[in-house]
C-alpha cells in the first residue's frame, strides 16, 4: 500500500519544509512534529548521543522489513543535519497514519486487532524490540493495524552488548520473560501482589 512506500525525495522536502506542528504524544527519547501527511521526529545529538542514530536505523529497518513481510508499517526516511563535520541531529520522518491509537480503544476492540497484533508482534521480537504496547500503534480509518514507534529495537543486539544468545538477554533482563515476575519476586511470594 502507498502508506507502506518509502518516502520520495519531493516527499521528503515537503515533510521538513512544511509547518511542524508539535505532537502531544511524543516519545521519552525524541520530539514528535506532524507535517501534513508525515511525522517528524527529531533527536538532537548533543541530548540524545549515539542513541539517535540507533532509533533512527531501528526506524529505517522496521519500515523496511515489514514492508518485505507484508506487515503494515509507515514509509520511512532518515534527515541527517549536520554542524560544521559533526551530526547535530537527526530527523526520523513516516507517513503520517490517520486513525486513532490503540490505547484510546475498549478492551474489546482490541481484541478483534488480535491476529494483526500478533504479526506486529512477529516482527517486533524479529528485530528485539520489546515496546509492543498499546500505544504504539494505531488503527488506520480502513481498520488496518499499523505500528508507529519502532525506535526501541536491537536488530544489532547493540543495546545489551552480549549479543541475542547471552544468557542476561535470553533470562529477561530487558523486560522480557521472567524479568518481571523476578523483580517483584519477595512481595509475590508473601503474597502481597495479588494475581500474578
Amino acid at each position: 500500500t502507498a502508506l507502506c512506500d518509502a518516502l520520495t525525495d519531493e516527499e521528503l522536502s515537503r515533510a521538513l519544509g512544511g509547518r511542524l506542528v508539535p505532537s502531544s504524544h511524543s516519545g521519552m527519547q525524541g520530539d514528535t512534529f506532524f507535517s501534513g501527511d508525515f511525522v517528524v521526529k527529531d533527536y538532537t545529538v548533543a541530548k540524545h548521543g549515539e542513541e539517535a542514530l540507533r532509533q533512527a536505523e531501528e526506524e529505517l529497518v522496521n519500515s523496511v522489513l515489514g514492508k518485505a513481510l507484508g506487515i503494515e508499517t509507515p514509509g520511512a526516511a532518515i534527515n541527517i543535519v549536520m554542524e560544521g563535520d559533526k551530526i547535530a541531529k537527526v530527523q526520523i520522518i513516516t507517513r503520517r497514519v490517520k486513525g486513532e491509537r490503540l490505547d484510546q480503544l475498549t478492551p474489546g476492540e482490541i481484541y478483534l486487532c488480535g491476529d494483526q497484533l500478533s504479526e506486529h508482534q512477529a516482527l517486533r521480537l524479529l528485530r528485539g524490540d520489546f515496546d509492543g504496547k498499546v500505544d504504539n500503534y494505531m488503527l488506520s480509518s480502513d481498520r488496518r493495524v499499523v505500528m508507529i514507534d519502532a525506535g526501541s529495537g536491537d536488530s544489532r543486539g547493540a543495546i545489551t552488548g552480549n549479543g541475542a544468545d547471552h544468557e542476561y538477554v535470553m533470562d529477561g533482563v530487558n523486560g522480557r520473560d521472567h524479568w518481571y515476575w523476578r523483580a517483584f519476586k519477595s512481595e509475590t511470594q508473601t503474597g502481597e501482589l495479588q494475581g500474578i
